[in-house]
């Protein structure tokens, strides 16, 4: 016998037979529920596999230590940098107090860059652009150098 033929006959006697169950609705909501329960679990077991790579190390405790030890020196580093950068700030605000009211005043025996520094500070109060110092250094040298070939030319 050949196996295409076996298959014919065991499918013509189960045809023939009638079912034992008495209720077939009643089989096949139960069918249906269990392929449904089945897709879901699978799909909870994702989410779960999911969360557990996420939040899985909550479970282990020195993980937990771990973690929370490291965020509270973060929050505390960044504490500690804000107080620093505000108490620089505030310093810095009251230099420049010291220097728009005047305090500063220019000596005529101090230098020509140390005047021109002084200058900047005070006279420019409405300006708001930013010399780097070596362009500012460039500046003075050849303002320097323009000042000495203009006293030549006036002997």
């Amino acid at each position: 016998m050949e196996d295409g033929e076996k298959y014919r006959k065991v499918m013509e006697a189960l045809r023939r037979s009638e079912p034992g169950v008495p209720d077939k609705e009643l089989l096949k909501s139960r069918i249906r529920g269990a392929i449904n329960s089945r897709a879901e679990k699978s799909s909870q077991a994702k989410a779960g596999r999911i969360l557990d790579l996420l939040f899985g190390w909550v479970e282990i405790p020195w993980m937990r230590w771990t973690v929370g030890t490291a965020a509270i020196l973060l929050v505390g580093g960044f504490l500690v940098q804000q107080v620093g950068i505000s108490h620089r700030m505030a310093r810095m605000e009251k230099q420049l107090i010291h220097i728009e009211n005047g305090q500063h005043s220019i000596q005529e025996g101090s230098g020509t860059s140390h005047q021109v520094l002084l200058r900047l500070y005070t006279k420019s109060q409405t300006d708001s652009v930013t010399v780097s110092r070596a362009d500012l250094e460039r500046l003075l040298v050849e303002y320097q150098q323009m000042k000495e070939k203009s006293n030549a030319l006036e002997l």
